[in-house]
């Protein structure tokens, strides 16, 4: 019988209401006769599953989800659902779920592992290329980007001195756009040019909730074995700040210079690397490859 939950927290995670958070899913769970253990420290590092876990718990934004994620592929035990506690900042997985839990009220949350209802969502991965050459690959959930998105993220990350805030995004959006190169770029999907070469941005989405106010490709679907990818033409900063109405009103792939496209593998490429994001940490840069792996997550859900 799976009756045992591992909780992975973020303490970080709600301004500190992760740990709380952890400590109520524990003691929920020990009140309907479950065992429970907490793990405060990055999800790689966890301790092997047991084999009755009925559940692992990600509290924390995105980056913990997608690192829990890869905590199960590396012990074979994608069988597991997750329960996710969204405690980020943008929680972008947790709006796709649509999830009745939030980091301050948990309730609910062991009773839905308990019924085990879940959903199965496609797993893809990203690849990118680190500064010194090597290749870096980490699990893709929501939504990775080549160009001004990923500037942004890496822009955020560097400077960041304590948890992330949407005004947090402000000066790094404002300075990517005056600041980061506007390349030639290439985007190949399953082995056919659909864009480029020409200056421009690309984003690669698994799910259609994948932006701050902003929905690039709203047509994404978690469950098709495919990725959805758009590239638009960027000329110069000025260009760029000109198609925010559009993709705000979710029209960015009818603009002339535009391209929308769907495959099992994406390969974004540029004349001179680009900065990558995905699921809104640092990943490289470019090229940039996304591919579904065949393999596929569980979430639980109300």
């Amino acid at each position: 019988m799976a009756d045992s939950l591992l909780i992975f927290v973020n303490p970080h995670a709600g301004r500190g209401l992760g740990v709380a958070a952890s400590e109520a899913i524990a003691a929920d769970a020990r009140r309907l006769g479950m065992t429970a253990d907490i793990w405060q420290q990055h999800p790689l590092s966890g301790p092997a599953p047991v084999e009755n876990l009925a559940a692992v718990v990600a509290i924390g934004g995105d980056g913990t989800i997608k690192d829990v994620v890869g905590y199960l592929q590396k012990w074979h035990r994608l069988d597991v659902p997750v329960l996710v506690v969204p405690g980020g900042t943008a929680n972008l997985m947790a709006k796709n779920l649509r999830v009745g839990w939030r980091i301050s009220n948990v309730a609910g949350a062991v009773e839905a592992v308990a019924r085990g209802k879940v959903v199965v969502r496609d797993l893809a991965e990203v690849t990118a290329t680190n500064a010194d050459g090597s290749l870096a690959t980490m699990p893709l959930l929501v939504v990775a980007g080549a160009g001004i998105d990923g500037q942004i993220v890496h822009d955020l990350h560097a400077r960041r001195t304590g948890p992330i805030r949407y005004a947090s995004y402000a000066l790094p959006m404002i300075r990517a756009f005056l600041q980061c190169p506007h390349e030639r770029i290439t985007v190949t999907v399953d082995g056919r040019v659909v864009f480029g070469p020409a200056k421009g941005m690309a984003m690669v989405a698994n799910c259609p909730e994948h932006g701050i106010g902003f929905r690039f490709l709203p047509e994404a679907d978690p469950t098709d074995g495919l990725l959805d990818v758009i590239a638009f033409e960027v000329d110069d900063s000025w260009d760029g700040l000109l198609k925010v109405p559009a993709a705000a009103a979710e029209i960015l792939g009818k603009l002339a210079g535009s391209s929308l496209a769907r495959g099992r593998e994406i390969r974004v490429e540029a004349e001179r690397p680009l900065p990558v994001q995905a699921d809104g940490d640092p990943l490289g840069y470019t090229t940039m490859t996304c591919r579904v792996t065949g393999q596929s997550v569980r979430f639980v859900v109300a």
